[in-house]
């Protein structure tokens, strides 16, 4: 599976430059002409100079992360952010070598045909991904820690959605006793020995509040046996639509009470109401 990982990721990143080489050429077509590329040929450093920086802001971005589930509309946004940077650059460069030539018409058809290039290729590749993954195809090895219902409400997530690509595996509980009672593989005692004997790709630790003293015994063996990581925290429980997952610096943060101000309609229909109120007072008055 590490070889599969890495080869999807490859092949993700290299059809991405390709498309963008592709974009570059075009574009650079389209704004005068393939002669004139040619003489002015230091445009080319410009196309190496791309190349390196999608390199560098798609994987700082985590857009070729192997984690499927996320919507397309994540990685479109990331397809924009990666795309402003091209554009930016281009601007920066064009300016400092004072090209006259190649300036708005082949940056707009630049950032315009990579736009549609790279997600038409997302679009593809998560269809072809998707339909290996219910052919069985590409399939990673899924154990959950803990048995509480937030793992079985994870359970029931992954086992009604084929295409993200996960075979559930079974529950490691926490303690002896609450395994025997749930029917999972073993506990937290037997945690390495079971992700051994079942070849585990990647976890899900689902614990409760009591349990979080074992989390970062359980991590180090997941490290140790290269098995990737995931954590749902217990307070999961407590979430609706109400609430709201942010970040404050590096620290994770989720708001209980959202003012409702803060979204876009209502801003609107309250500047609507006080411009037909001040109308009202101003001609009543």
């Amino acid at each position: 599976m590490i070889v599969n990982k890495r080869s999807l990721f490859l092949f993700r990143l290299l059809s991405d430059l390709l498309l963008s080489n592709a974009a570059f050429l075009l574009s650079a077509v389209f704004a005068q002409s393939w002669v004139i590329l040619i003489e002015r040929n230091y445009m080319f450093y410009l196309q190496i100079t791309l190349n390196i920086l999608w390199i560098f802001t798609s994987t700082a971005s985590t857009f070729y992360d192997d984690f499927y589930s996320r919507h397309f509309s994540i990685q479109y946004v990331n397809i924009l952010k990666s795309t402003a940077v091209q554009a930016i650059a281009s601007i920066i460069f064009i300016f400092l070598v004072k090209e006259d030539l190649f300036t708005r018409n082949f940056i707009s058809y630049y950032a315009i045909s990579l736009i549609v290039f790279v997600s038409l290729r997302v679009i593809v590749f998560r269809k072809v991904l998707k339909l290996l993954r219910k052919r069985g195809k590409n399939i990673r090895k899924l154990i959950i820690i803990g048995s509480g219902e937030i793992a079985q409400n994870f359970k029931a997530l992954v086992e009604s959605n084929p295409d993200f690509g996960y075979a559930f595996t079974g529950f490691i509980s926490e303690s002896v006793t609450a395994s025997e009672n749930s029917g999972s593989l073993g506990s937290l005692d037997d945690l390495e020995t079971i992700l051994l004997a079942n070849n585990i790709e990647e976890a899900v630790i689902a614990l409760s509040n009591g349990a979080g003293s074992k989390l970062d015994q359980i991590i180090k063996v997941c490290n140790r046996l290269a098995i990737k990581t995931h954590i749902i925290p217990d307070y999961f429980n407590y979430l609706s639509s109400r609430f709201q997952i942010s970040s404050f610096g590096n620290f994770p943060i989720i708001t209980v009470r959202r003012e409702p101000l803060e979204e876009i309609q209502w801003r609107i229909i309250k500047r609507i109401f006080d411009l037909i109120f001040s109308f009202l007072v101003i001609v009543m008055i």
